[in-house]
């Protein structure tokens, strides 16, 4: 009977590692496979952010944008700009600038009726 019972012990004790071994295997196995799921999302676009990450900072540059627009469309902008606030300036003015003439041509004509008047007397 102790024998038996030693039997049952020792087949209970092996039941018992085999159990902590299988779940020893199957922990390990579930962190294989979550360490390969991060590694592979985080690899997934390295290129692409990469490439994304050195062009934010300065290390490529855009060669349309800095021979086309900064120096040949933005100087032309700026000069056109420049020359429609004139214009647009010189065209409010004008009304101004008419009245003013109308006002001294009448003062003139006005002096003149003046003097002419002071002469005849």
């Amino acid at each position: 009977m102790e024998e038996n019972e030693a039997k049952r012990l020792g087949d209970f004790e092996k039941m018992k590692a085999n159990m902590r071994e299988k779940k020893k295997n199957k922990q390990l196995a579930h962190r294989k496979v979550v360490a390969r799921t991060i590694s592979k999302s985080y690899l997934a676009n390295l290129r692409e952010n990469t490439f994304k990450k050195l062009t934010d900072v300065g290390f490529y540059t855009n060669t349309f944008r800095v021979d086309v627009l900064d120096n040949d469309v933005v100087p032309w902008l700026h000069k056109q700009a420049f020359a429609y606030v004139l214009e647009l300036e010189a065209k409010n003015n004008m009304p101004t600038n008419l009245a003013g003439n109308c006002v001294k041509s009448e003062e003139k004509i006005h002096s003149e009726t003046v003097k002419a008047e002071v002469l005849r007397k």
